[in-house]
């Protein structure tokens, strides 16, 4: 490997980790947990071969109904390898109950799973988790 693109790669690297750290620390400056730990994320396959999804905010955590939540089946490399599906409501604020999705995860070794949510009313934040597709029942 050629030295330029050993250092580019090694550049790109660490500041990705970087970035996933900020984030992290971001949350905890404020007093807050990382997002999986403030939403929790089930999976169970269903007898079809789907995926149900569901998502429960932890104590006064709300999920945003609206841009809603979005799963998307990828590879181990992180790029979509089925139709992703998303649950919106715009005629509400935040998801009264928590919203389940169900997916088909096609040949996906995972699920990115990409949501809203507000620990304070009207100061939300993204998450952004990657659960493994669960096997057979």
């Amino acid at each position: 490997m050629r030295p330029a693109l050993a250092l580019a790669l090694l550049l790109c690297a660490s500041t990705a980790a970087w970035a996933d750290e900020g984030a992290d620390a971001i949350l905890r400056d404020l007093g807050l947990k990382p997002s999986a730990e403030i939403v929790a994320v089930l999976t169970m396959r269903r007898p079809d071969g789907s995926v149900a999804v569901t998502l429960t905010p932890q104590r006064d955590a709300k999920l945003v109904a609206d841009p809603g939540v979005t799963v998307v089946p990828v590879d181990r490399l992180g790029l979509p390898v089925a139709a992703a599906v998303t649950l919106k409501d715009s005629a509400q604020e935040y998801f009264m109950m928590p919203p389940m999705l169900q997916v088909a995860p096609g040949s996906a070794s995972a699920l990115r799973v990409e949501y809203a949510y507000c620990v304070i009313s009207k100061q939300c934040l993204f998450g952004d988790v990657t659960v493994p597709v669960p096997g057979p029942g």
